[in-house]
């Protein structure tokens, strides 16, 4: 556009200005003369921004840079603004990879392009692993059930193995007691390690009955061998291996007249099992 002798530049193309002459009193007018010149387009250089997100999940929107606008103009202006893209998609591996601007259209402006960087991090994950309910010595072995959000196997580990042993998931109870059960999941090359959670663990003593066995004699005769009869041992345990085993007792004595006479039992003691007593009978 002209106004007065100066000429303002508003778009690129071929401009053609004609400069005239239109006489006065003295002078007929002038022979119009016209000039061509051409208006180039602006260099507009278009960044993609750098950006990041976790492994698994969508990219981010990505932002664009332009350095080169004339006057007041911004990428409103633009015919057709440029977008970036990038090759990375959610399940890409950890690692970098370029975003790439492109596809820009106008008819003022040039596009030079320049990448900018996606960074692929490691994802967080977390565990769930709900409460472990209590044992009984000498229950089957049982398989705990932890999960990771990344889907990546749990591994696990008992802090007190000689209450409960662990191989691969599966417990195995080994005595009476408590013990704290811990969930891991190290991570991989995608993700972040877990923070490990813990579970208590309590395997109680299992009931045992141990009964005073019945006996008969004739009046006049010592006491024959008082004996045990127990109901409730697992994992082949036997009277043997009780800590403190329970002792029979009777106080009838050879001149006791005929009847029926107790069998008392006391004592008796174990870390895995829970003594119930039951008195005998002696004839």
């Amino acid at each position: 556009t002209v106004a007065g002798n100066t000429v303002t530049i508003v778009g690129a193309g071929t401009a053609t200005l004609r400069a005239t002459q239109a006489g006065d009193a003295s002078y007929a007018p002038a022979t119009p003369v016209e000039r061509s010149f051409q208006v180039h387009k602006r260099a507009l250089a278009v960044t993609a921004l750098d950006a990041e997100r976790p492994y698994g999940t969508a990219n981010p929107a990505f932002a664009l840079d332009y350095a080169g606008f004339a006057g007041t103009d911004t990428a409103a202006v633009l015919d057709t603004p440029p977008v970036a893209a990038t090759t990375a998609g959610p399940l890409s591996p950890v690692g970098t990879y370029p975003i790439v601007p492109g596809g820009g259209e106008d008819a003022n402006y040039t596009f030079n392009y320049h990448n900018g960087v996606l960074t692929v991090n490691k994802a967080a994950q977390t565990l769930t692993f709900d409460p472990l309910p209590d044992r009984v010595y000498g229950d089957p072995p049982f398989e705990l059930a932890a999960t990771a959000s990344s889907g990546l196997p749990v591994s696990y580990v008992s802090l007190n193995p000689d209450v409960a042993g662990i191989a691969g998931a599966t417990v195995t109870v080994g005595r009476a007691g408590t013990t704290t059960i811990q969930a891991m999941q190290p991570g991989d090359d995608n993700h972040l390690p877990a923070t490990p959670l813990e579970q208590p663990l309590t395997v109680t003593r299992r009931p045992l009955t141990a009964t005073a066995d019945n006996q008969a004699r004739p009046y006049g005769q010592a006491n024959p061998a008082l004996t045990v009869s127990y109901n409730g041992f697992v994992s082949g345990d036997g009277p043997d291996d009780l800590d403190e085993p329970p002792v029979p007792s009777c106080e009838a004595t050879p001149a006791s007249l005929p009847g029926d006479y107790p069998i008392a039992l006391s004592g008796g003691a174990d870390a895995n099992y829970s003594l119930t007593l039951v008195a005998g009978s002696l004839t």
